[in-house]
């Protein structure tokens, strides 16, 4: 069952959130437009096609500039499968606006492939976890993630971006694992694609 209907353009607006760490205040220019192409070409910056199965899962983050990771997400809701773009960058090349503090690092986005509704996925507690170098324990890191309809922050769309402050690697580590942001999220329709924007503090 479709929870929601958008229209392709939207007011980014507040709403209440669920979270235990309340968003910053984000700029309106913070919902990302729709993107046809990249802007720029290179190792990072190419679409990885991967399956999204309907009884869940996990995929891979591109590798690129060091940076990789494990994407688990929840069932779809419709309990059907399909198919990801998933695209990683150190260059904001997705059209996502600055933080409102700290400096961005790393960028991914999930597209949907398939000719179907927007994406819808279910909660169910999963996990993610992202490996760079560039991740010390000296710093902290927080996450936002553009362009869901709705997700575990805000069920009244229009939502602003999701967000989590994701901590830091252990000593002498350089990976970080944090609630993923597809619990219970549903994507835009419109040609809008979630965009994920690693920031360090």
């Amino acid at each position: 069952m479709n929870r929601f209907a958008l229209p392709a353009l939207l007011v980014l607006a507040g709403c209440a959130a669920a979270a235990t760490t309340s968003p910053p205040t984000v700029p309106f220019t913070a919902l990302a437009q729709p993107q046809s192409h990249l802007l720029a070409p290179g190792a990072c910056d190419q679409g990885k096609h991967v399956k999204i199965s309907k009884n869940g899962g996990a995929f891979k983050v591109p590798p690129c500039s060091g940076w990789t990771g494990t994407i688990n997400y929840p069932p779809p809701l419709d309990h059907k499968g399909f198919l990801f773009s998933v695209t990683s960058s150190v260059t904001n090349n997705f059209g996502a606006s600055p933080p409102p503090s700290g400096t961005p690092i790393f960028y991914m986005q999930t597209r949907s492939t398939t000719d179907r509704r927007a994406p819808e996925f279910a909660e169910s507690g999963v996990t993610n976890t992202i490996t760079s170098p560039a991740l010390v324990s000296s710093a902290t890191y927080s996450l936002y993630v553009y362009n869901f309809g709705i997700d575990d922050q805000c069920s009244s769309p229009p939502c602003p971006p999701w967000f989590a402050n994701i901590g830091s690697p252990q000593q002498g580590m350089h990976s970080i694992t944090f609630a993923s942001p597809l619990n219970g999220a549903a994507f835009l329709g419109g040609g809008f694609s979630p965009i994920w924007q690693f920031v360090q503090n």
